[in-house]
Order: C-alpha cells, then sequence, then structure tokens
C-alpha cells in the first residue's frame, strides 16, 4: 500500500497550474490528498486539524509559509517544504527566520536557494526540474517573432525595449495580463506601430499555449526572479531562445550567448540574436534533462525518511522568537510609510 501524502499548495496555483509537474509524480508514488492555502488572499490560517483527521505519513508545503509555532501543530512530523527562491528574497528579512525550520526537510529546485539553505544548517535536497523536449513544428516564415508575458511592473516594455532594435523582430507578442496588485502596461501607440506589437489574450489551455510557441523563436522571461520558473522551462524544452534579467533561475539554466541571454537591470546594450545556434541550445537541453532524471530517482528516499530530530524544537523556538523580535521595527517601518 502507497504511502499518504497531503499535499499543501498555493491557491493561486489553481490558475497556473504551475505545480501540477510535480504533483504527477507524486501520485505515481503516493497516495496524495490535495489541499490549498489561500492566506496570501484572504488572510485565513490553513485548518491544520484537517491533517491530524488523517494518518498522513509525508506533509509536503509547496510554496506555502507558515512558522513553527503551526507547524508543530502537525502530528505527522515527516514535514517536507518546497519554498521557491522569489519567496525565500521576500520571506528573509532577519538572519534568523529559516533557522526556526531545522526539524523539516527542504526541496530545492534553485541551486542558489539550495546553498542559502544549507548555509542554514537545514537539510536541503537540490533537484534542477527540466521538462521532456519536444519538438513543433517548423515555422513558415524565418523572420524572428518574440513573446514577451507581462506580470510585474518592474519587468515591464521599456526594460525589453532596452534590449532590442526596432527591427529585431517580426512581430513582438504582449500577454498584458499581470499578477494580483499589478498595473497593466500602457505602451504608446508609436511603439506599438514602431516594433509591430500584438497584444494576446490568455491562453485557454496549454494545447493553444503549445500552438502559439510554435510561432515565436524569443522568449522574455517575466520576472525577476523565479522559484523554478516553468514558463520559461516549457518554451526552453521547445527550443525557444531564452532572454531573462541575470538573477536565480534563469541563470542557473543560461549561459549567456550560448544557450540565450542574460542581462542586467539597467542594461542599455542591445542583444544580438543572430549570434546563437540552435543545436548548441538543443545540446544544454539533453544535458539538462539527463541530470534531472538521474537525480530523480534519488528524490523518493530523501521524501520517505524522517528527520532524526530529538530536542530541536527549543532551538526552533528560540529563533523563531529572535525573528520576531528583530523583525518588529521593520514591521513598524512598514506602517509608518504605508
Amino acid at each position: 500500500m502507497n504511502k499518504k501524502l497531503a499535499f499543501i499548495d498555493h491557491s493561486f496555483h489553481k490558475k497556473t497550474r504551475s505545480s501540477d509537474f510535480f504533483l504527477e509524480i507524486l501520485k505515481e508514488h503516493y497516495e496524495v490528498d490535495l489541499y490549498y492555502d489561500s492566506f496570501w488572499d484572504d488572510e485565513k490560517v490553513f485548518d491544520f486539524s484537517i491533517l491530524n483527521s488523517k494518518e498522513y505519513d509525508i506533509v509536503l508545503f509547496w510554496q506555502v509559509n507558515y512558522s513553527i509555532q503551526y507547524l508543530d501543530k502537525i502530528n505527522c512530523k515527516n514535514i517536507i517544504y518546497i519554498p521557491m527562491y522569489d519567496d525565500v528574497v521576500l520571506n528573509t528579512i532577519t538572519p534568523f527566520y529559516w533557522k526556526q525550520f531545522s526539524h523539516i526537510k527542504f526541496l530545492s529546485f534553485s541551486k542558489t536557494l539550495h546553498d542559502y539553505l544549507s548555509t542554514k544548517g537545514l537539510n536541503s535536497f537540490y533537484i534542477q526540474y527540466f521538462p521532456e523536449q519536444k519538438k513543433l513544428p517548423k515555422k513558415e516564415k524565418e523572420c524572428l517573432s518574440a513573446f514577451f508575458w507581462y506580470r510585474i511592473e518592474s519587468i515591464n516594455w521599456e526594460v525589453i525595449k532596452k534590449l532590442i532594435k526596432v527591427d529585431s523582430f517580426e512581430t513582438i507578442y504582449i500577454q498584458n495580463n499581470p499578477d494580483p496588485n499589478q498595473k497593466k502596461l500602457d505602451i504608446s501607440k508609436k511603439d506599438i506601430e514602431d516594433y509591430n506589437i500584438k497584444f494576446i489574450d490568455w491562453f485557454t489551455n496549454k494545447e493553444e499555449y503549445v500552438k502559439f510557441l510554435a510561432t515565436i523563436d524569443v522568449y522574455f522571461t517575466p520576472r525577476e526572479y523565479e522559484g523554478i520558473g516553468l514558463s520559461f522551462l516549457e518554451a526552453m524544452s521547445y527550443g525557444k531562445i531564452i532572454v531573462a534579467l541575470n538573477k536565480p533561475t534563469m541563470n542557473e539554466y543560461i549561459v549567456n550567448g550560448e544557450n540565450g541571454f542574460l542581462y542586467e537591470k539597467h542594461q542599455n546594450q542591445k542583444i544580438d540574436f543572430s549570434k546563437l545556434d540552435l543545436k548548441i541550445i538543443e545540446k544544454y537541453n539533453k544535458n539538462f534533462l539527463k541530470s534531472y532524471q538521474k537525480r530523480l530517482n534519488e528524490l523518493f528516499p530523501f521524501i520517505e525518511n524522517r528527520l532524526e530530530n530529538k530536542d530541536v524544537y527549543y532551538k526552533d523556538f528560540f529563533f523563531f522568537f529572535l525573528d520576531k523580535i528583530l523583525y518588529f521595527p521593520f514591521k513598524i517601518y512598514k506602517k509608518l510609510r504605508s
């Protein structure tokens, strides 16, 4: 009989489906119950009693961040936390926040994140995800076209515009569908005409997205940091040229000028898209996939083996309270500014 696993997911992923790939992997090995946490939206704390009403062997949190005062309520002591690099950046205000989690395990899809957690003395397993390589129908036209999915205000049209020439692309497709609390793009009529910008709607399903990918050559990543970067990895697996800010996780996959392009936030230098060899991109992709599949075999013992943590809770609660004390001035500062 398969072991029982509770998967607590961020409720925004109902829309993005960004945890689906990992859920499918888990379902091949475990009896999985899926729960959604909506604290980010309605500030309602997850009902941990639900987890205790069933005898779970494993409790796994996917991009859901609760402190030890909540995790301590869970009867199952085989707890795995899967944070994302961008989430860690936002939640690390004091140097002690993450040290409260020595009694749980971490699964890291970012090498930068893995190294950071390891320096805190935490039990982290690193795996670099890469999807299966796919082939797309050959494009009818040889002129380059690009896609920019606008999500956050700091990576906007003006940032992309600095990287390209007016004639770099025959068409630039923009999905003007930002994340919650982010303003929509307001691009001048002149730029729309000069760069031949076409706005597209949200894709209703994956098949529609894949069909669209067949029409483009270059993919501009939408965010400053990524937890995994599923959107650009999907495009990358189809052999597309990725252009990304020089931050994790993008710079953990892209070697600038070889299998894509990395840029700095205030870069004004234009990118020469004629320099890339698509065969080199394919070679990189094969190596990424091979490494991922090999590492995947080592993942399940990590998931199933419990940590032997005797008397660590006192230490974890000490760091929990220390973080709270040091965070308090920052909290007051935020309130005064708002």
